[in-house]
């Protein structure tokens, strides 16, 4: 597979409307992800799922494929636009982009695509572009296919930028996907003996109030309200005594957001404006991996603390990243030991 091109600064207006409607996709496939998680019906999702995703990405088809391990198969499960009638359809794995975003977990794009008329199960028409993103579809133990989409105008084709939104999305719409295959399964199940009904019933209890629980969080796209209950949660099941989380400016020169948890109104008025990015923040938004120290002051990267914040000891930093773009880090102090 060739790899994906890197965008170059010559392609024109169309480019420069991509990356500027970023925004704009990213708040639409939340509005997707809520809807999805709002309903247990299959078809529904996987009707919703792909035509918004073929519409987001301007492709001329798109498609959900489920993998199944015994046969080494992806079984077509729903298609949109141009894939329409590859739906039911069953093809090897072997050879193609979806196992390749399945081996690696991760998206893939290929815009080049191999000529084979059955290549991917796709049947393209003369002279349609030979561009495809496909990401896997995971689930909470692994992934349970792959999300495809084909057939993007344009000299770049599909882009990085795409990638990594189409990547995030597969986590909700895999989440809503395994939620109603699952019901479907204890619903025939209950149907099948009186014997199996009562347990079935509960199965279907719990998925259902797990269901609703999703739906809560996906929800709620109020920005600093999502960022406010992932601070408090991470505090929480830390017993960190502060915890921050930052988002960085669209230029990554300092913080657009600055959300702080265990800090009284009155505390956080002291401490003023946002953090400058510095020292151990800095390093944090910038790593692709935790930091944790036991002190904060015996690292040479800290840039001390100001006399406006909480005293601080422990830390513990993350960083926030699509991809290899950081958005911002979470931060946690002064482990509470019990």
């Amino acid at each position: 597979m060739p790899d994906p091109p890197s965008p170059r600064a010559d392609l024109g207006s169309k480019e420069s409307t991509r990356s500027t409607d970023m925004g704009s996709r990213l708040g639409s496939l939340c509005e997707t992800g809520s809807a999805i998680l709002e309903t247990l019906d299959l078809q529904d999702i996987l009707s919703t799922v792909t035509e918004r995703t073929r519409l987001l990405f301007e492709g001329s088809g798109a498609a959900v494929s489920f993998f199944e391990a015994d046969s080494l198969e992806l079984v077509v499960a729903g298609a949109t636009g141009s894939l329409e009638g590859i739906r039911g359809a069953r093809y090897p794995v072997e050879g193609t982009l979806s196992q390749l975003a399945l081996q690696e977990n991760r998206a893939v794009i290929d815009n080049d695509l191999p000529a084979e008329p059955f290549y991917e199960a796709l049947v393209l028409d003369p002279g349609e572009p030979r561009t495809a993103l496909a990401v896997p579809l995971r689930q909470r133990s692994g992934a349970l296919g792959t999300l495809l989409v084909v057939g993007r105008e344009g000299p770049a084709g599909f882009v990085q930028e795409d990638a990594d939104l189409l990547d995030a999305f597969g986590h909700l719409a895999g989440l809503a996907i395994q939620n109603a295959r699952i019901l479907e399964v204890e619903t025939a199940r209950a149907e099948m003996s009186d014997s199996l009904r009562a347990e079935s019933e509960d199965h279907i209890t719990i998925l259902q109030d797990l269901h609703a629980a999703e739906v809560a969080v996906a929800s709620d796209l109020e920005l600093d309200a999502v960022l406010q209950s992932v601070a408090d949660r991470a505090r929480e099941l830390t017993s960190a005594a502060y915890g921050a989380l930052g988002v960085l400016t669209p230029d990554g020169g300092g913080l657009e957001l600055f959300i702080t948890s265990g800090i009284d109104v009155e505390q956080r008025k002291r401490m003023g404006g946002p953090p400058k990015g510095l020292g151990l923040l800095g390093a944090v938004t910038h790593s692709k991996a935790p930091i944790r120290l036991n002190d904060m002051a015996s690292d040479p990267r800290s840039a001390g603390i100001p006399g406006t914040h909480p005293g601080m000891t422990s830390f513990l930093g993350v960083p926030l990243r699509i991809g290899d773009r950081a958005f911002g880090n979470l931060y946690l102090t002064n482990k509470e030991c019990a």
